[in-house]
């Protein structure tokens, strides 16, 4: 009875050793995790800056993209009024051989309103030379 309590005792001291080895093994398994465990947080705190730059470039992005939506809406209003001058363009071009072909015949009228008042001033003259006339006698 005696051997097998040996074979205890030493089978427990040699559990005690183990234990006391497993300790050890789990201290430094505590320290090698915090170090993991810091080293990770120092990553992610530099994910986090980046992270941070990149939605500052991002908001610089949005930023800049509103103002070439705003030009490029000023440019299609631009392109708007443009299109509507050259309708406007392209229809008084359409009137002009209209106007082209009715230059003569004003022009006519107007040839004829001057000879009409050639002759009432002619008259006007013969008027005015008889009214003389007429005061001198």
């Amino acid at each position: 009875s005696s051997g097998i309590n040996a074979e205890y005792g030493d089978s427990t001291s040699a559990g005690g050793r183990s234990t006391s080895a497993g300790d050890i093994s789990t201290s430094a398994g505590d320290r090698s995790s915090r170090e993991t465990d810091q080293r990770v947080l120092e990553i992610d705190q530099r994910v986090l800056g980046i992270d941070h730059q990149v939605l500052g470039t991002d908001q610089r992005v949005l930023g800049t993209d509103q103002q070439v939506l705003e030009v490029d809406q000023r440019v299609l209003e631009t392109d708007h009024q443009v299109l509507e001058t050259d309708h406007r363009v392209l229809e008084t071009d359409q009137r002009v051989p209209e106007v082209d072909q009715r230059v003569p015949e004003i022009y006519q009228q107007v040839l004829g309103t001057d000879h009409q008042v050639l002759e009432t001033d002619q008259r006007v003259q013969e008027v005015y030379h008889q009214v003389l006339e007429t005061d001198q006698r």
